[in-house]
């Protein structure tokens, strides 16, 4: 009887520690130049899990594995990013398991727009007459 009690103990304690989830991804700013660095943040709001796995993919074909402990990242995760090309890029926070770190709950995403930097266009400059010497000028 002892052990059953125990045993349920111990399984409520697991489902509190690993219940809280990933509750949000922000992209700062949203819109943004070629090359120009973005913040992404993976929040989790006011009981962040304090040892847990997660990758977090950039939507453009990279991503990086996270480790959530007293020792490694803890949340709030702030990670800074340039994009190399234009395009809609949907960024993703998932949990997953990553060496002896379970993952952590939940999959959040953001959405970011990278564009082509617009060059200003110079003002037309009339061209002159050119001044060529004929035949009869000789």
């Amino acid at each position: 009887m002892n052990r059953r009690v125990l045993a349920m103990t111990v399984t409520l304690m697991a489902s509190t520690v690993f219940a809280q989830n990933i509750e949000r991804v922000t992209v700062t700013p949203q819109s943004v130049d070629i090359g120009q660095e973005v913040v992404i943040t993976v929040d989790a709001g006011q009981n962040p899990p304090l040892y847990c796995g997660l990758v977090v993919t950039f939507g453009d074909g990279s991503d990086e594995q996270i480790k959530i402990d007293s020792n490694a990242a803890k949340f709030p995760v702030r990670l800074t990013r340039a994009y190399k090309s234009a395009g809609n890029f949907t960024i993703r926070a998932e949990g997953r398991k990553i060496t002896t770190h379970m993952p952590c709950v939940g999959k959040e995403e953001a959405r970011l727009t990278v564009s082509v930097r617009s060059l200003p266009v110079a003002p037309a400059v009339p061209l002159l007459p050119s001044r060529r010497k004929s035949a009869q000028d000789l």
